[in-house]
């Protein structure tokens, strides 16, 4: 889960940009403040320098329980303002959503995350290692903003919050905005 959790945010990340070759620039990727690593562990994977000049997330996750089907999902995009205040404004936030029915019917997404990766297509998320290389993460934006973005991926099972990850990444246009690290 946390695999899917971390490719959806890097996806999330680079759909948040122009489609006019849009580069991002992944700084941070860990588990929320507060959220216990049962169901995940994120050791094996690092933010990496690519050849083509971005920085992408390459390497192992390991999901350490099968992710419950009658799990929910949201999801939050949060951009850093002029005063370096996290913002939610008219970006992206999602209600729960029964993680099986969100990976059916997105599209802008986890199809990304699942070209990307091995996790499964679709339902269920069993436990077992996961490997994901982006080395090619340019996707179409619904937004179309430079800046510097927060996915949040939150996972509950019966109300219970079971897991929560957060990617911090600076997303850049095709003209490449000389914008600070976002962190």
């Amino acid at each position: 889960m946390f695999t899917l959790f971390v490719l959806l945010f890097h996806a999330s990340m680079v759909a948040l940009i122009s489609s006019q070759r849009p580069n991002a620039y992944p700084e941070v990727i860990e588990l929320c403040q507060g959220t216990r690593d049962d169901y995940l562990d994120l050791s094996k994977i690092k933010i990496s320098h690519l050849k083509n000049g971005t920085y992408g997330l390459n390497g192992n996750i390991t999901i350490k329980k099968d992710i419950p089907s009658s799990a929910t999902v949201s999801v939050r995009v949060l951009k850093k303002n002029s005063a370096g205040v996290w913002t939610s404004g008219l970006l992206m936030a999602s209600p729960d959503i029964n993680i099986c029915t969100y990976v059916k019917v997105d599209t802008m997404l986890y199809p990304v995350v699942a070209r990307h990766s091995s996790l499964p297509e679709q339902c269920p998320f069993p436990k077992g290692n996961y490997v994901f290389n982006s080395s090619d993460w340019n996707a179409p934006t619904a937004f179309g903003q430079e800046g510097c973005f927060k996915v949040i991926f939150s996972l509950k099972n019966k109300r219970k919050p079971i897991l929560c990850v957060s990617l911090i990444a600076k997303l850049v246009g095709a003209n490449g905005s000389r914008l600070p690290r976002c962190v």
